[in-house]
């Protein structure tokens, strides 16, 4: 082959390799040829692969002229334009082996610039032009040949310019275009085709190895163009489908992906589902491997959008974790962050908390320190949302949970040293019996455990290290509920007062435990039981002194704090913690208790204070010693009995004489 032609063809390839498209045209008027009609156009197209796999098309094409005057010759000049309307550019030169011939013979053709309307647009383009002088009633044939790269993607196409034809005189007689395809195939090669449908014949038909266009009497309003999968591409993908059809295979359901992949990228965005499921079965045969999640992910990330659709970015999602589950790919595990990041913002604007931390969580878990830094504003308006939510639904404890089980502490930092009650009330009872005295405080529906046993672990060691033998201090967390219970032994009320007293500072003096101090703070204490043979007598007297409760003034303080807090969050729930103490203030009582025994039998009374109070409690009573009383009762009833039989026993004359 000829170093220049060699030469042609590589610059040829090349440039075309950068165009849209290779193109060829047919003739148009330039000057004269007012008598002259283009009667007929015949175009043979033949497909080919070269042994470098590229498609080329082989064109031998036919323009028959006639002069319709019975009078007189016609001169026309004529040429190949290298616009043939829309965006259908080419220069005929730029061909391989382009020849135009007139009756055999080679014709040299002139460049010229010129104005150029065609369907409805006017460019100034090349024409390569050459010139005839037909006699009158004379017909003579044209033909041209050239060779063009079609290129080396996986969809080619060719076209061919008529709307230049539609400015000869009147329309075209008959125009026959035929593209030989290089071997038998199937409709599904023929991506595009068009005109599909024209006025003038009907439809183009496909015999199975050709496409052939016919127009009769045709005034052209259009260009041809056939696009095909590549012939090399196509025989490979019936290969691989006759392959699988038989035998499933992962690696080659992975070539095929690629080559519906390669197909829809170029336009043929009806393979994009196919490639899908191709993908998916080379996962499902191999789950190993990760090319099949390594290609879903990038096919759906091509589908994405702007903005992104959120199911395809979800789809996306999943397939860079499995590539990055399996190979620990770089990019897959950026890209997850990315996603869960926007994934968690949606969700996070639908207001769905649960599902917005959970792709959240999982964006922080594989972020890197500056892509931390990036999700920080996210994290803070996501998590405070979260604890929000928590706050309203489950109170103040459970905020504080979620809060440390989030690490996000430092949202709530200002609520840190504010004391809140783990409890929801209180009470104290204080019985006091023949052998004792104890007062038990009970917190009641404990909604912190942890708080709890600190506090109650705290106060009862402090307490124990003072306590005598005659006392007794126990702390428990019996849940729902929690208690602290201390024990005076003895009957001597001198001795529990003065037990107490040692107690006082070891008690904490705070809003949790001021009531228990107030009832250890009693001033005077009497308690006596007589039980003498013929009553009981008892006698009780305390006064008490229960001081109001640190709750109220802590709450009005917590709610001064809260007018002051600087995000809806904290001012919230320094709300809900004030709400939360005073509803301790409101709801605690202290019930006192006397217990004695008489006659077998167990009496109780009993009083119920509210704080604050200052009172005087008494109870004097003597209750009958009935056994004494039934004693002398059975004594007496057995000297009657007695003094009955003896008279009974007397006999009948001396009872009489005695009577006499």
């Amino acid at each position: 082959m000829p170093k220049r032609l060699v030469l042609l063809m590589v610059l040829v390839g090349v440039w075309l390799m950068n165009a849209p498209a290779a193109h060829a045209h047919t003739p148009t008027p330039v000057q004269g040829g007012a008598t002259v009609e283009l009667i007929s156009i015949t175009a043979d197209v033949d497909i080919f692969t070269d042994e470098n796999g590229l498609t080329w098309a082989a064109v031998e094409a036919a323009y028959k002229l006639h002069n319709v005057s019975k009078t007189s010759a016609a001169f026309v000049q004529f040429g190949w334009p290298a616009w043939s309307g829309g965006a259908l550019n080419s220069d005929p030169a730029a061909l391989v082996d382009f020849q135009v011939r007139r009756n055999g013979q080679a014709l040299t053709l002139t460049p010229i610039e010129m104005p150029l309307s065609l369907a409805g647009e006017t460019r100034t383009t090349t024409v390569w032009t050459t010139a005839a002088t037909l006699a009158r009633d004379e017909r003579t044939t044209f033909t041209a040949s050239w060779r063009q790269l079609l290129g080396e993607g996986p969809l080619v196409t060719w076209e061919f310019g008529l709307l230049p034809a539609a400015r000869w005189r009147g329309a075209v007689g008959s125009t026959r275009i035929t593209v030989n395809l290089p071997e038998l195939t199937t409709q599904e090669q023929l991506v595009r085709v068009s005109p599909t449908e024209f006025a003038y014949s009907g439809e183009y038909t496909f015999y199975g190895d050709r496409v052939e266009w016919i127009f009769v009497s045709y005034l052209p309003d259009t260009n041809v163009s056939l696009t095909l999968i590549a012939p090399p591409l196509w025989r490979e993908m019936e290969a691989l489908r006759t392959a699988l059809a038989t035998q499933p295979n992962a690696d080659a359901w992975l070539r095929l992906g690629d080559i519906y992949t390669q197909l829809a990228d170029a336009g043929a965005s009806e393979y994009d589902a196919q490639a899908e499921a191709a993908y998916l079965a080379a996962r499902d045969a191999d789950p190993t491997n990760p090319e099949p999640h390594r290609r879903l992910w990038q096919r759906f990330v091509a589908r994405l959008g702007s903005p992104p659709d959120l199911a395809m970015l979800d789809l996306a999602r999943q397939e860079a974790q499995a590539l990055y589950d399996l190979t620990g790919d770089e990019a897959a595990r950026a890209f997850i962050v990315e996603a869960e990041s926007t994934l968690a913002q949606e969700w996070l604007a639908r207001n769905a908390l649960d599902r917005a931390y959970e792709r959240f969580a999982h964006a922080w878990e594989l972020a890197t320190a500056s892509e931390r830094a990036a999700l920080e504003s996210l994290r803070s308006r996501l998590l405070t949302q979260r604890l929000h939510a928590t706050l309203q639904k489950e109170g103040v404890a459970a905020l504080f949970s979620e809060a440390e089980t989030l690490n996000a502490t430092d949202l709530i930092a200002p609520l840190m040293d504010v004391p809140r009650p783990w409890f929801e009330r209180r009470a104290v009872q204080v019985a006091t019996t023949p052998s004792g005295r104890t007062v038990t405080l009970t917190f009641y529906n404990v909604q912190d455990e942890a708080a709890a046993r600190i506090a109650l672990d705290r106060a009862c060691g402090e307490m124990s290290r003072v306590v005598s033998l005659d006392t007794h201090v126990r702390c428990a967390v019996p849940l729902p509920n929690a208690e602290v219970v201390i024990t005076f032994d003895g009957n001597d009320p001198a001795l529990w007062r003065e037990r107490a007293a040692a107690l006082l500072p070891t008690i904490p003096d705070n809003a949790t435990f001021d009531l228990l101090r107030s009832v250890l703070q009693a001033s005077a204490i009497e308690w006596r039981l007589s039980d003498g043979w013929r009553a009981l007598r008892v006698h009780y007297v305390e006064e008490i002194h229960l001081l109001p409760p640190q709750a109220l003034t802590l709450a009005e303080t917590i709610r001064a704090q809260a007018e002051a807090a600087e995000t809806p969050l904290v001012r919230d729930a320094l709300n809900a913690i004030a709400d939360a103490w005073l509803n301790v203030a409101q709801n605690e009582s202290v019930r006192y208790e006397i217990f004695f025994t008489h006659n077998g039998r167990t009496l109780t009374r009993a009083w119920t204070r509210t704080p604050p109070a200052e009172e005087r409690l008494t109870f004097e009573a003597t209750f009958p010693n009935v056994r004494f009383w039934l004693a002398v009762a059975g004594v007496l009833m057995v000297a009657v009995v007695g003094v009955l039989a003896l008279i009974w026993r007397w006999p009948l004359p001396e009872r009489i004489t005695l009577r006499l």
